[in-house]
Order: structure tokens, then sequence, then C-alpha cells
């Protein structure tokens, strides 16, 4: 049986053949299977290309979805190094700082823990209104510093050319002199009261403000990058919009996109972009022409997302309307009376007693309750065989690196830790400079020209903060093997003695400090003895 041309059903399914050709094909379909699907695939293509002609909008083109398969090895690698960064900051903060410090003198000395979004906005506030200087100012210290190591260079190495050491004389005292002018390209306002963008006015550029508060009535025709405690928004931004406070309202209209992390966040208005938000308390009432984003504890929606929302929440409640699909990461989710859902309800785990449907509210797809990624499961640690490879890696860079401290310096090999007082006493040294040295490094950090010596006294912080369990862990070794054993074997043993009792449930994290706080504190008292016996010897 002879199949018609590819040519021929292509103008069958246009409608474009006539006479004895178009009934020649109709009778063949009506005995070809194969015929027949082909004409019916041509069909639907011609159908979107028409869909596509007829309108200016690229969305009018249904295509269908796909999704490309996520490499699980990548993302948990991800995952592992977010969390190791995680829990390095809050292990410094909660235990370094603030439980061990600020807990036992808060009701004496009234001091106020920061908010985090606090934090963010004083930090952006302050960078937004000296970052420029500072960076022209480290700029010209640079170069006047390399000049100066340059002429010290020829020096020592004995050119004697005296116009090369003339030029870098005069380019030293030029620098030294000139500093670079700042130059704002964008309009910046900063002020430590309100900020106010009447009405009446209207920003031809990007606008970046830093203030106590900030209230946008007017017209912002590019960006708007906003820093303060509170953030007032009624007029139009046209651009996308950047916003960290503690309280952000928006109720006017915003072109693109909203990015804001705060502690309460109130979207009242219309956005043409995507929806990035992140904070305590957060309500979307408002209209999104594209994505929203959302993570944070309570989250509202009442208003119109045209396409997805995706969640990372504790508590989330919908009344609104999705255009597209809902997928949520969280605790509870209440689909409740008028939400009207056009799409997929996907949900993150296993329990369906976690979602709460109203009667009336409305699902054009299906929903499904998916178990959580294997990365996102809680699991034993010690179940897994990259656990163990860590361990080992650990474990062979605190011996390569110990072993070249201790062959350095022979001193830190004489290091012992007392029992009783005096161990609590190396214990208490530790606390001391663990605690003090980042204080230190803000106040030096405070001046310009002590930045330099605040990230030197960071780096060595961090330094000795490692390197201190490679000192304890020299001290046990030698505690258990006898005298006469080598280097290698002691600290190999101290080494497999602290890094398994530091996995220990429950206990390791505490004994992990404690053998920080002694390293640390052998560290001082070895410095302390340095410098007192130079000083008598000196006298």
């Amino acid at each position: 049986m002879k199949h018609p041309s590819a040519l021929e059903l292509s103008m069958y399914a246009d409608a474009a053949l006539t006479g004895d050709p178009e009934a020649r094909v109709a009778a063949h379909l009506e005995s070809c299977n194969e015929c027949q699907t082909r004409i019916a695939g041509l069909k639907v293509q011609t159908r979107q290309i028409e869909q596509a002609l007829a309108s200016d909008s690229e969305e009018a083109l249904t295509i269908p979805k796909f999704s490309r398969p996520a490499s699980l090895r990548g993302f948990a690698l991800a995952n592992i190094g977010t969390g190791l960064v995680i829990w390095l900051a809050q292990m410094l903060w909660k235990s370094a700082f603030e439980e061990l410090v600020l807990s036992a003198t808060s009701r004496a000395m009234e001091i106020y823990l920061p908010n985090v979004y606090d934090l963010i906005s004083s930090t952006t506030l302050f960078l937004i209104e000296e970052g420029t200087a500072m960076f022209d100012a480290y700029l010209a210290y640079i170069v006047v510093s390399v000049l100066a190591l340059g002429a010290l260079a020829l020096f020592v190495w004995r050119y004697r050319s005296r116009a090369i050491l003339g030029l870098f004389a005069g380019l030293f005292l030029a620098g030294s002199v000139l500093q670079p002018i700042p130059a704002e390209a964008l309009e910046v306002r900063r002020s430590d009261g309100v900020v106010e963008l009447a009405a009446s006015e209207t920003v031809d550029d990007t606008l970046l403000v830093a203030a106590e508060s900030i209230l946008i009535e007017g017209t912002v025709k590019g960006d708007l990058l906003a820093a303060a405690r509170q953030i007032r928004i009624k007029g139009k931004v046209e651009g996308n919009l950047v916003a960290f406070a503690e309280s952000v309202d928006v109720e006017g209209a915003v072109g693109g996109l909203v990015l804001s992390a705060a502690d309460t966040i109130m979207l009242e208005g219309e956005t043409g972009g995507d929806v990035w938000l992140a904070g305590e308390k957060i309500r979307l009432e408002g209209s999104v022409a594209r994505n929203a984003t959302i993570a944070g504890n309570n989250v509202a929606m009442n208003g119109v997302v045209a396409r997805d929302l995706t969640t990372f929440v504790e508590t989330v409640e919908i009344s609104g309307e999705l255009g597209r699909d809902l997928q949520a990461f969280a605790a509870r989710v209440n689909l409740l009376s008028g939400a009207r859902i056009s799409g997929d309800v996907t949900l993150r785990t296993s329990e369906e007693d976690r979602l709460f449907r109203s009667d009336s509210a409305a699902i054009g797809g299906e929903v499904r309750f998916l178990e959580l990624p294997e990365e996102f499961k809680p699991k034993s640690r010690y179940s897994d065989v990259e656990f163990y490879l860590w361990l080992v890696a650990q474990f062979l860079m605190a011996l390569l690196f110990g072993w070249v401290l201790l062959s350095l310096f022979p001193a830190l090999r004489s290091l012992t830790v007392e029992a009783g007082m005096e161990g609590l006493k190396t214990a208490g040294v530790g606390l001391l400079a663990l605690v003090s040295v980042p204080v230190i490094v803000v106040v030096l950090a405070v001046t310009i020209i002590g930045i330099p010596f605040a990230l030197l006294t960071l780096v060595l912080w961090l330094a000795g903060l490692y390197l201190a369990q490679i000192i304890v862990a020299s001290v046990i070794g030698r505690m258990v093997l006898p005298e006469a054993s080598s280097l290698l074997k002691t600290l190999a043993l101290g080494l497999v003695i602290v890094i398994l009792a530091r996995q220990l449930p429950f206990i390791g994290g505490v004994f992990g400090f404690i053998v920080m706080l002694l390293g640390i504190g052998l560290f001082v008292q070895l410095i302390y003895r340095f410098v007192s016996s130079r000083g008598s010897a000196s006298a």
C-alpha cells in the first residue's frame, strides 16, 4: 500500500488539498492507522502555530512541561556544604557568644540581642553610606603601598638610578596626598530619620535609599534598592524592588521582580515579575504576574499568582487564586474557602493530615503527597559511607598540619593540660580569647586603617580554632603512649581519640568545645610565657 507523501499529508491537515488528491488521501486514511496518527499530529501543530500568530504574548503557545532530572549526588554535596557553614555560624554565635557571654551578663548590662533583619538592614545602611568612600580610600592605600614596596625593593637591590627612585618617591607622595573623589552614578538618598519621595516626585534613574524609615509615594522609573527599619511603598516602581528591613509594606505597583527579606512583609499591590520573599510573617494580597517563592514562618496568600507558588514555611494559608501549581514544603497547608488553584497541589510530605481543604476550595489538577527528597530526610550519619571517608580525610589533614606545626615549633610539644584548678584556668583563658578576639576585630574594623589588622586578626583566630584540636590531640597522645614514642605516633593516636570522641551523640559537641577551649588556652599561655621570658632576658 502506497502512503501519501509528507507534503500531501501536510496540505490535507491544513485543508489546502482539493479535488482528486483530497479524495485519494481521504480514502487512504480510512484504512491506514499510521497516516491517521500523522494527520492528528499535524493538526495539533497547525493549531499551536495559529494560536501563536494570533497573540502578541509568548505565553499563548502551550509548551508541554518537562523537568530535567537532578543529580542527587551534586544536590547532596551542596546541602552538606551549606549545612556545615550554617552549623559553624550557629555554633559560634550560640555557644561562644550568646550563651556563654550575653546570657550571663544580659540582666546586669541589659544587652539587646539584635533581630536578624535589624542586623541586615543596619549592615546595609553602613555599606551604602560608607562603602564607596572605604573602597576609594583602600584603593589609594593599596596603590601607595605597592609603590612604597617597589621603591624599597629598588633600594635594597641597589638600583642606582636616581630617576627611577625619584619617580617612585613622587608617585608615593602623590598617592598619599591625592585621594580619589567618590563618584556616585545612581541617585542615593541617606538619612538618620525619614526619607520620603513625594507623590509629585519622579526619579528617572535607579534609586538607592538608606534611612531609619522610608516612604515612597512618587514614581521610580528605574530600580529601587531600599534598606531601613520600616519601608512603605505607595507609589510606583517601574523596575525591580529590593528591600531589606524589619517591616516592608508594598501597596503600590512594581513593574519588575520583588526581592525582600524582613520580619513582616505585606504585598498588596501589583507585581509585574517574580516575587521572592523571606520573613517571619508574610501576607500576599496583591497580584503577581509570574511566579512566587516564599520562605518564612506564617504565610497567608489571598491575592492572585498568575503562575506557580512555591513555599518553604511552617504554615501556609491560601484563599486566593493560582494560575498553575502549588508546591509546598510545609508543616501545615490550609486551603480555605475562596482558594482557586488551576493546576496541581504537591505537598512534600506523606502525611495527608497536613493538608486542610475547605469544601469550597477548587483544585483543577491533582493533589499529590510526595516523600521528601532523600537529601532532606533525617537519617543517621553513621549509615553513610561519605561520613567515614570525611573522617579519614579530616584525620589525614590534621595529621599533616600537626606534624608540620609541631616540627617547626618544638615548644608546642611541651604543653600539658593540668588537672584541677589549673585545667579550669586554661579553659577559662581559652574562653576569654575565644570571645574577646571577635570583639577586638569589630573595634579594629571601625577605622579604615584598622581594617587590615582586623582581617589579619580574624584569619589568625580562625586558624587558631582549627589548630587547637591538634595541640590537645598531641597532649592526649603523649599522656597515653610512653614518653619515648615518636611525634607521629602520639599525634596520630591523639587525633583518633579526639575525632572519634567528637562524633559521639549528645556529648560529642560538648567535648569538641572543651577541646577547643583547652587548645586556645594552651596557645595563649605559651605566648604569654614566651613574651615574659623575653622581657626578663632584656631586663
